[in-house]
């Protein structure tokens, strides 16, 4: 996805400074994106379900790994297991953030095609420009 495509920007984590930060973080590389908070997972289950299919071309989303009910691996099973068209909005790109360095969470990355890569945190300017930005 190039600079210019980039529209929407959701995170889904329900930690409020870590939003706040991420949000900045965004905000400093492009103002104008507009950015979607959710703050648990179930409704971030329910915005993907809901949502994903008919997400507009340039929404970019960001997954926290650990959240309180379904971590993230469990809202990218729901949401696989749900979507009636079980193909990959190219339009959208999902991530998962996540402090963990553990290999296997990178190895297990690659079960699900709703997801376009890992980003460790914290989220930067520059991971962003490198793994989001064609």
């Amino acid at each position: 996805m190039k600079l210019e495509e980039i529209k929407n920007i959701v995170l889904i984590d329900d930690d409020e400074a870590t939003n706040f930060i991420n949000k900045e973080i965004i905000r400093s590389i492009n103002e104008s994106w507009i950015i979607k908070e959710i703050n648990s997972s179930f409704d971030g289950i329910e915005y993907l379900i809901g949502e994903y299919s008919t997400l507009k071309n340039g929404t970019i989303i960001f997954l926290d790994l650990n959240l309180p009910g379904y971590d993230g691996w469990g809202i990218l099973n729901q949401v696989q297991k749900s979507l009636l068209t079980k193909q990959k909005n190219d339009g959208v790109k999902l991530f998962i953030l996540t402090s963990s360095k553990n290999p296997s969470e990178f190895t297990k990355s690659k079960n699900y095609w709703i997801l376009d890569g890992i980003i460790s945190k914290p989220l930067t300017p520059e991971k962003i420009l490198r793994k989001v930005i064609i």
